[in-house]
Protein backbone atom coordinates (compact mmCIF):
# COMPACT_ATOMS: atom_id res chain seq x y z
CA UNK A 1 0.00 0.00 0.00
CA UNK A 2 0.87 3.83 -0.34
CA UNK A 3 -0.14 6.49 1.27
CA UNK A 4 -3.33 7.71 1.57
CA UNK A 5 -4.85 11.19 0.36
CA UNK A 6 -8.09 13.57 1.37
CA UNK A 7 -9.57 13.25 -2.16
CA UNK A 8 -11.84 9.68 -1.33
CA UNK A 9 -11.35 6.68 -3.04
CA UNK A 10 -9.69 8.02 -6.25
CA UNK A 11 -6.86 9.70 -3.98
CA UNK A 12 -6.16 6.59 -2.17
CA UNK A 13 -6.09 4.39 -5.57
CA UNK A 14 -3.28 7.36 -7.50
CA UNK A 15 -1.25 7.62 -3.97
CA UNK A 16 -1.16 3.46 -3.98
CA UNK A 17 -0.27 3.45 -7.45
CA UNK A 18 2.76 5.91 -6.88
CA UNK A 19 3.33 3.54 -3.92
CA UNK A 20 6.29 2.68 -2.04
CA UNK A 21 8.00 0.97 -4.71
CA UNK A 22 8.65 4.31 -6.80
CA UNK A 23 11.28 2.14 -8.98
CA UNK A 24 8.75 -0.45 -10.46
CA UNK A 25 7.61 -0.32 -14.07
CA UNK A 26 3.83 -0.18 -12.90
CA UNK A 27 4.57 2.92 -10.54
CA UNK A 28 2.16 6.02 -11.56
CA UNK A 29 4.56 8.20 -13.01
CA UNK A 30 1.83 11.25 -14.17
CA UNK A 31 -1.45 11.58 -12.44
CA UNK A 32 -3.97 13.34 -15.25
CA UNK A 33 -7.14 14.97 -13.17
CA UNK A 34 -10.22 16.81 -14.60
CA UNK A 35 -9.92 20.07 -13.94
CA UNK A 36 -13.04 19.81 -12.11
CA UNK A 37 -12.02 17.62 -9.47
CA UNK A 38 -9.22 19.02 -8.85
CA UNK A 39 -9.81 21.27 -6.53
CA UNK A 40 -11.26 18.44 -4.57
CA UNK A 41 -8.98 15.56 -5.43
CA UNK A 42 -5.10 17.66 -5.97
CA UNK A 43 -4.93 18.80 -1.97
CA UNK A 44 -5.06 15.87 -0.13
CA UNK A 45 -3.59 13.86 -2.99
CA UNK A 46 -0.35 15.98 -2.88
CA UNK A 47 -0.29 16.39 0.88
CA UNK A 48 -0.11 12.52 1.03
CA UNK A 49 2.27 12.51 -1.65
CA UNK A 50 4.57 15.41 -0.59
CA UNK A 51 4.56 13.83 3.08
CA UNK A 52 5.81 10.24 1.59
CA UNK A 53 8.46 12.17 0.19
CA UNK A 54 7.66 12.30 -3.80
CA UNK A 55 8.10 15.48 -5.39
CA UNK A 56 5.45 16.94 -7.52
CA UNK A 57 6.26 18.04 -11.46
CA UNK A 58 2.79 19.90 -12.22
CA UNK A 59 1.42 22.27 -15.29
CA UNK A 60 0.29 25.81 -14.81
CA UNK A 61 -2.80 24.74 -13.56
CA UNK A 62 -1.43 22.52 -10.72
CA UNK A 63 0.79 24.85 -9.50
CA UNK A 64 -1.67 27.46 -9.44
CA UNK A 65 -3.69 25.31 -7.40
CA UNK A 66 -1.36 23.91 -5.47
CA UNK A 67 1.50 26.68 -5.03
CA UNK A 68 5.00 26.59 -5.21
CA UNK A 69 6.00 23.78 -3.63
CA UNK A 70 4.96 21.59 -7.16
CA UNK A 71 8.26 22.06 -9.14
CA UNK A 72 7.47 23.51 -13.07
CA UNK A 73 6.90 20.48 -15.17
CA UNK A 74 8.65 20.55 -18.47
CA UNK A 75 7.47 18.86 -21.36
CA UNK A 76 9.98 15.99 -21.19
CA UNK A 77 8.14 15.62 -17.46
CA UNK A 78 5.48 14.04 -19.58
CA UNK A 79 7.07 10.91 -20.69
CA UNK A 80 9.49 10.24 -18.39
CA UNK A 81 9.49 6.88 -16.41
CA UNK A 82 11.25 8.44 -13.30
CA UNK A 83 11.72 5.21 -11.33
CA UNK A 84 11.81 7.45 -8.40
CA UNK A 85 9.83 9.71 -6.06
CA UNK A 86 8.58 11.86 -7.99
CA UNK A 87 5.16 12.16 -10.09
CA UNK A 88 4.12 14.78 -12.69
CA UNK A 89 0.45 16.28 -12.52
CA UNK A 90 -1.18 17.30 -15.54
CA UNK A 91 -4.85 19.06 -15.47
CA UNK A 92 -7.22 18.49 -18.44
CA UNK A 93 -10.30 19.76 -20.00
CA UNK A 94 -12.03 16.28 -20.16
CA UNK A 95 -11.84 12.59 -20.80
CA UNK A 96 -10.69 13.65 -24.47
CA UNK A 97 -7.98 15.50 -23.37
CA UNK A 98 -6.82 12.84 -21.27
CA UNK A 99 -6.77 10.43 -23.43
CA UNK A 100 -4.68 12.55 -26.30
CA UNK A 101 -2.36 13.34 -23.56
CA UNK A 102 -1.63 9.66 -22.24
CA UNK A 103 -1.52 8.27 -26.02
CA UNK A 104 0.90 11.53 -26.92
CA UNK A 105 3.26 10.98 -23.79
CA UNK A 106 2.59 7.90 -22.09
CA UNK A 107 4.39 4.49 -21.56
CA UNK A 108 1.97 2.38 -23.69
CA UNK A 109 2.16 -0.09 -20.91
CA UNK A 110 -0.45 0.56 -18.02
CA UNK A 111 -2.44 3.04 -17.96
CA UNK A 112 -5.77 3.51 -15.22
CA UNK A 113 -8.95 5.87 -14.84
CA UNK A 114 -10.73 6.34 -11.15
CA UNK A 115 -14.27 7.39 -12.30
CA UNK A 116 -17.95 6.37 -11.09
CA UNK A 117 -18.87 7.74 -14.93
CA UNK A 118 -19.39 4.29 -16.80
CA UNK A 119 -19.53 5.96 -20.09
CA UNK A 120 -16.51 7.69 -19.40
CA UNK A 121 -14.96 4.79 -18.54
CA UNK A 122 -15.80 3.08 -21.62
CA UNK A 123 -14.40 5.37 -23.49
CA UNK A 124 -10.81 5.88 -21.76
CA UNK A 125 -10.93 1.83 -21.74
CA UNK A 126 -11.90 1.96 -26.01
CA UNK A 127 -9.06 4.77 -26.68
CA UNK A 128 -6.22 4.83 -24.54
CA UNK A 129 -2.92 2.93 -26.79
CA UNK A 130 -2.20 0.67 -23.77
CA UNK A 131 -1.13 -2.91 -22.62
CA UNK A 132 -3.14 -2.58 -19.75
CA UNK A 133 -5.79 -0.73 -19.06
CA UNK A 134 -7.93 -0.58 -15.78
CA UNK A 135 -10.95 1.11 -14.53
CA UNK A 136 -11.15 1.81 -11.05
CA UNK A 137 -7.85 0.34 -9.95
CA UNK A 138 -4.26 1.02 -8.86
CA UNK A 139 -1.86 0.38 -12.04
CA UNK A 140 0.05 -1.69 -9.26
CA UNK A 141 -2.27 -4.32 -10.42
CA UNK A 142 0.06 -4.63 -13.17
CA UNK A 143 2.67 -6.16 -11.50
CA UNK A 144 4.40 -9.13 -13.34
CA UNK A 145 3.56 -11.63 -10.81
CA UNK A 146 0.02 -11.14 -11.81
CA UNK A 147 0.61 -12.07 -15.07
CA UNK A 148 2.53 -15.62 -14.42
CA UNK A 149 0.99 -18.93 -16.46
CA UNK A 150 1.85 -22.63 -14.75
CA UNK A 151 3.74 -24.24 -16.67
CA UNK A 152 4.34 -27.81 -16.44
CA UNK A 153 4.06 -27.13 -12.51
CA UNK A 154 6.51 -24.43 -12.57
CA UNK A 155 4.78 -21.03 -12.80
CA UNK A 156 6.47 -18.42 -15.37
CA UNK A 157 6.00 -14.92 -16.16
CA UNK A 158 3.56 -14.26 -19.65
CA UNK A 159 4.87 -11.49 -21.97
CA UNK A 160 2.40 -8.62 -22.65
CA UNK A 161 2.87 -8.05 -26.25
CA UNK A 162 1.13 -4.97 -27.87
CA UNK A 163 -0.37 -5.41 -31.11
CA UNK A 164 -1.44 -2.87 -33.14
CA UNK A 165 -5.45 -3.30 -34.50
CA UNK A 166 -6.17 -3.94 -37.73
CA UNK A 167 -9.69 -4.16 -39.65
CA UNK A 168 -10.98 -6.66 -41.73
CA UNK A 169 -9.05 -5.07 -44.78
CA UNK A 170 -5.80 -5.24 -43.05
CA UNK A 171 -5.71 -1.18 -42.19
CA UNK A 172 -4.63 0.05 -39.22
CA UNK A 173 -6.98 1.55 -36.59
CA UNK A 174 -6.31 3.61 -34.00
CA UNK A 175 -8.36 3.53 -30.86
Amino acid sequence: GGARGGGGRASDIGCDARGERAGVGNALETLVVHQAAAPDLLPGSADALTDSGVELRGCARTRELLGESVVPASEADWETEYLDAVISVKQVDGVDSAIDHINRFGSHHTDAIITRNQATAERFLARVDSAIVLHNASTQFADGGEFEIEILGDYRPAKIIRQPLFDPQGEHVRR
